[in-house]
């Protein structure tokens, strides 16, 4: 599992997304943004992001995300 804010210094956390997922998609990437625009949320599925948090909703937030995207519910 890789976090990653979506404004990184020296590269888009969206580029970076995109690299992880092309290269090797078995670790899961959840993209942490400012905002999250309906254009934003097409871009993290475009990019392969496994989820997304805004950085508004806090540490809670991710922990749930990350929760679910480590132990997907069956059925």
């Amino acid at each position: 599992m890789v976090v990653v804010d979506t404004e990184l210094e020296d590269e888009s956390g969206w580029l970076l997304c995109d690299k992880l997922s092309r290269d090797d998609p078995s670790p899961k990437v959840i993209l942490v943004a400012r905002q999250l625009t309906p254009e934003q949320a097409r871009l993290a599925s475009f990019v392969g992001a496994a989820g997304r948090v805004l950085q508004q909703d806090g540490v809670a937030a991710l922990v749930n995300e990350v929760q679910g995207v480590a132990l997907p519910v069956a059925g």
